[in-house]
Protein backbone atom coordinates (compact mmCIF):
# COMPACT_ATOMS: atom_id res chain seq x y z
CA UNK A 1 0.00 0.00 0.00
CA UNK A 2 1.34 3.35 -1.07
CA UNK A 3 0.82 5.54 2.31
CA UNK A 4 -0.71 8.30 0.04
CA UNK A 5 -3.69 5.57 -0.89
CA UNK A 6 -4.77 5.55 2.33
CA UNK A 7 -5.22 8.97 3.13
CA UNK A 8 -6.63 9.46 -0.26
CA UNK A 9 -9.36 7.41 0.60
CA UNK A 10 -9.80 8.65 3.68
CA UNK A 11 -10.33 11.98 2.45
CA UNK A 12 -12.42 11.44 -0.34
CA UNK A 13 -14.62 9.56 1.43
CA UNK A 14 -15.04 11.51 4.39
CA UNK A 15 -13.99 8.57 6.73
CA UNK A 16 -12.21 8.51 10.00
CA UNK A 17 -9.15 5.72 9.20
CA UNK A 18 -10.51 3.37 11.48
CA UNK A 19 -12.96 2.83 9.15
CA UNK A 20 -11.27 2.41 6.31
CA UNK A 21 -10.08 -1.12 7.22
CA UNK A 22 -13.36 -2.17 6.87
CA UNK A 23 -13.69 -1.52 3.39
CA UNK A 24 -14.09 -4.21 1.21
CA UNK A 25 -14.23 -5.31 -2.25
CA UNK A 26 -17.29 -6.67 -2.01
CA UNK A 27 -18.92 -3.46 -0.23
CA UNK A 28 -18.42 -2.02 -4.01
CA UNK A 29 -21.58 -2.18 -5.57
CA UNK A 30 -23.48 0.15 -7.95
CA UNK A 31 -20.93 2.49 -8.79
CA UNK A 32 -21.01 2.92 -4.69
CA UNK A 33 -19.01 2.28 -1.53
CA UNK A 34 -21.79 0.80 0.87
CA UNK A 35 -19.71 1.61 4.42
CA UNK A 36 -20.98 1.43 8.26
CA UNK A 37 -19.55 3.73 10.23
CA UNK A 38 -17.42 2.25 12.66
CA UNK A 39 -17.87 5.03 16.01
CA UNK A 40 -21.76 5.56 14.97
CA UNK A 41 -23.17 2.30 13.19
CA UNK A 42 -24.46 4.76 10.82
CA UNK A 43 -25.07 3.32 7.27
CA UNK A 44 -24.13 5.29 4.40
CA UNK A 45 -23.13 5.30 0.45
CA UNK A 46 -20.47 6.85 -0.81
CA UNK A 47 -20.59 7.64 -4.72
CA UNK A 48 -17.89 6.09 -6.91
CA UNK A 49 -17.22 8.97 -9.71
CA UNK A 50 -14.11 11.24 -10.06
CA UNK A 51 -11.20 10.84 -8.50
CA UNK A 52 -12.67 8.41 -6.24
CA UNK A 53 -13.13 6.48 -9.21
CA UNK A 54 -9.50 6.62 -10.27
CA UNK A 55 -7.69 6.07 -7.16
CA UNK A 56 -9.71 2.98 -6.68
CA UNK A 57 -8.95 1.83 -10.46
CA UNK A 58 -5.29 2.59 -9.25
CA UNK A 59 -5.60 0.01 -5.86
CA UNK A 60 -7.19 -2.48 -8.16
CA UNK A 61 -4.41 -2.19 -10.64
CA UNK A 62 -1.85 -3.02 -7.78
CA UNK A 63 -3.75 -5.06 -5.66
CA UNK A 64 -3.85 -7.34 -9.73
CA UNK A 65 -0.23 -7.23 -9.74
CA UNK A 66 0.16 -9.19 -6.52
CA UNK A 67 0.77 -12.99 -7.23
CA UNK A 68 -0.71 -15.62 -5.01
CA UNK A 69 -3.30 -15.14 -2.35
CA UNK A 70 -4.31 -11.51 -1.91
CA UNK A 71 -7.15 -10.21 0.96
CA UNK A 72 -10.51 -8.68 -0.40
CA UNK A 73 -10.19 -5.35 2.10
CA UNK A 74 -9.43 -2.49 -0.14
CA UNK A 75 -6.67 -0.99 2.21
CA UNK A 76 -3.48 -3.98 2.04
CA UNK A 77 -0.18 -4.04 2.25
CA UNK A 78 2.46 -4.81 0.11
CA UNK A 79 1.60 -8.43 0.08
CA UNK A 80 -2.09 -8.05 -0.68
CA UNK A 81 -2.79 -8.93 3.41
CA UNK A 82 -5.73 -6.47 5.14
CA UNK A 83 -3.63 -3.93 7.16
CA UNK A 84 -3.46 -3.70 10.97
CA UNK A 85 -4.66 -1.04 13.28
CA UNK A 86 -1.25 0.04 14.55
CA UNK A 87 0.29 -0.52 11.09
CA UNK A 88 -2.40 1.88 9.51
CA UNK A 89 -1.76 4.12 12.13
CA UNK A 90 2.08 4.23 12.08
CA UNK A 91 1.46 5.36 8.01
CA UNK A 92 -1.03 7.77 8.48
CA UNK A 93 2.10 9.19 10.97
CA UNK A 94 4.50 8.87 8.45
CA UNK A 95 2.94 10.63 5.85
CA UNK A 96 1.56 13.49 7.42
Amino acid sequence: MRRAEAIEVAYLTGRRPGDLRQISETDIRDGCILLEQEKTGAKLRVEIVGALAALIDRIWARKSSIKGVRSLSLICNEAGQPIGKSALRYRFEKAR
